[in-house]
């Protein structure tokens, strides 16, 4: 088997294994949600089945981004605006890192550092051939952790909308959890 020398030690390959697989995790979950909302929304009997792939065809077809913004417009009419924006937010930034982090090449770095380079499209075409990351072990094991709480949260969020019917104004102010 063909091995290529990055570097990088048993350790550092599973550090950056935990993240990874804790952002297709958390796409997953994204995705998982997505259907449960709209599942919600349109009911799940059989003589919603064609709704339910209309509805669910611009999820499974895109990427993180396009699952992100679905999931977004999905929880909308249920969380404040305030919420909405700070949620969006986040998911824009992780969805970079996840691009970066599942995309990149990596490589042991200088001083025990671990050293991700990433070539985006959207960077590429305003001049920047590449981002560089350099990382402590412990800094992808924190990054690990962070995501894992974001899938928390998506879930949680996911179940407070779908266990029970809103009234017309009733919105969830994500900071305390409450409606």
């Amino acid at each position: 088997m063909l091995v290529m020398n990055t570097g990088l030690s048993e350790a550092d390959y599973a550090s950056i294994g935990r993240v990874v697989a804790n952002f297709s995790l958390l796409e997953h979950e994204i995705l998982l949600a997505c259907y449960s909302l709209i599942e919600c929304e349109v009911g799940n009997a059989e003589d919603n089945i064609d709704a339910l792939y209309m509805r669910y065809e611009p999820i499974v077809s895109g990427a993180f981004k396009k699952r992100s913004e679905q999931f977004v417009k999905l929880i909308q009419p249920h969380c404040t605006e305030r919420f909405v924006k700070k949620l969006t937010k986040i998911l824009s930034h992780t969805q970079r890192f996840r691009d970066h982090f599942a995309h990149g090449v990596w490589m042991a770095g200088q001083d025990g550092k671990i050293e991700c380079g990433f070539f985006s499209r959207k960077g590429m075409a305003e001049g920047y051939p590449e981002d560089r990351t350099i990382m402590t072990r412990s800094d992808l094991d924190s990054l690990a952790s962070l995501v894992a709480s974001t899938l928390m949260d998506v879930r949680r969020l996911e179940r407070l909308i779908t266990s029970a019917p809103f009234g017309p104004t009733e919105r969830i102010d994500f900071a305390s959890g409450e409606r």
